[in-house]
């Protein structure tokens, strides 16, 4: 049994809670990139990448010059029980798996030049190409459309592209594998110089999201989004969402380009490609490579918002007054939930977690905590700080009665 909770707010927190609020970027409240789940009933990819690393056979008194005594046979590059590894360019001899500082501690890498430009490269156009299939089967089978799926992986890439064409990753779909318009559903490429990753002014790690804007499936018209944030050193996730038929896409856990369209208008994924192009990708690291379904385990809930917008407590889709009740009605109290209004899950309801509301909240209204307000009705009751601290207080009455 939780314990009784203090909810009790005085003026002068209020008025420190309004100010909080108001400081707070309306980019930064939260975002989570969500995480593949695999169930035996639905198709899915998984590529951990794993084994012993060639670091750890060197410490184990491995020749390095020796190329005969690496022991290959612990490396798993391709796919487990989901999943399938399609075409790879160059072939396998020329991988291996390295120590990754991503989860897991390992990660696929090809050797190569080291990132020589110019010279003659075992590892340029380092492709690598997974499908989707059920659990056992070799049998490809794109992604259930009826629920969410999230694809993702790692990339770690300290080289750039100033030669050839840099094309990070594709997706590509069942549905118009075979016709126009296209297999590809979107397509990630350097917009630097030439098509590379780097561009004129010297940027690193440019890059172009090309998508689609589709008046049906199938009858799309291409469209370019530039990326600002560099795309060398981290998580890609891409999150297809059932309710409106369309994608978001993140590095770690920003948000990049929300609802964007397929380049085909279909959504069933089955092919990914990784790299590819010019000679940047000779030394990229690929890591944890996923598609899966949207679990359970990422709804929104006690553990927290899942795909919803961080404040939405009651989990209906909207930050608003009843979630500010929320608050108001476990404000300052411990051995509490997300649920519970703890929106940044420390085990506490306080100044931050209203923070969060309001920024959300902000953003929802696209204007100030005054004019969401407003919008929800209680303009009147801004800015007098009586008033406002009336408000909070009554709030927090409100959330009460609902709990019993």
């Amino acid at each position: 049994m939780r314990q009784k909770l203090n909810c009790t707010i005085n003026p002068a927190q209020v008025m420190g809670i309004m100010a909080v609020i108001s400081l707070i970027p309306v980019h930064s409240a939260l975002a989570a990139a969500p995480i593949a789940t695999f169930l035996d009933d639905q198709p899915g990819l998984y590529a951990p990448i794993q084994g012993i690393t060639l670091e750890q056979q060197i410490v184990d008194g491995l020749d390095p010059n020796d190329p005969d005594s690496i022991d290959r046979d612990s490396w798993i590059f391709g796919s487990i029980d989901w999943g399938d590894e399609g075409h790879i360019q160059p072939g396998n001899h020329t991988w291996r798996i390295v120590e990754s500082s991503f989860p897991g501690g390992a990660g696929a890498l090809c050797g190569g030049n080291e990132g020589q430009a110019g010279e003659a490269n075992p590892c340029a156009n380092s492709t690598r190409r997974y499908e989707t299939t059920m659990k056992g089967s070799s049998d490809v089978v794109g992604m259930n459309t009826d629920r969410d799926w999230v694809f993702s992986f790692y990339i770690k890439n300290e080289y750039v592209d100033s030669v050839g064409t840099d094309k990070l990753f594709e997706t590509s779909s069942v549905s118009s594998a075979d016709g126009p318009p296209g297999r590809d559903m979107m397509v990630i490429m350097g917009r630097g110089v030439g098509g590379g990753s780097i561009a004129a002014d010297g940027t690193e790690h440019v890059y172009r999201l090309t998508h689609g804007v589709c008046s049906a499936p199938g009858q799309c018209e291409n469209k370019t989004v530039d990326i600002d944030t560099p795309l060398n050193d981290g998580k890609i996730t891409m999150h297809y969402k059932a309710s409106n038929s369309k994608i978001d896409l993140y590095f770690d856990d920003d948000l990049l380009i929300p609802d964007f369209e397929s380049q085909n208008g279909y959504y069933d994924i089955k092919f990914i490609q990784l790299g590819g192009g010019g000679i940047s990708f000779e030394n990229a690291l690929y890591d944890e490579i996923y598609i899966g379904v949207l679990g359970e385990t990422n709804a929104c809930g006690a553990d927290g918002p899942g795909p919803n917008v961080p404040g939405d407590f009651n989990c209906d889709g909207v930050v608003d007054v009843a979630d500010l009740g929320i608050i108001g009605a476990n404000f300052n109290g411990n051995q509490v939930t997300y649920v519970d209004g703890d929106a940044n899950l420390d085990a506490a309801v306080d100044v931050a977690d209203l923070g969060v509301v309001g920024a959300n909240w902000s953003a929802a209204q696209s204007g100030s905590v005054g004019q969401a307000l407003q919008s929800a009705g209680l303009a009147s009751l801004v800015p007098e700080p009586t008033t406002a601290a009336v408000l909070v207080i009554g709030l927090g009455h409100l959330g009460r009665r609902r709990r019993h």
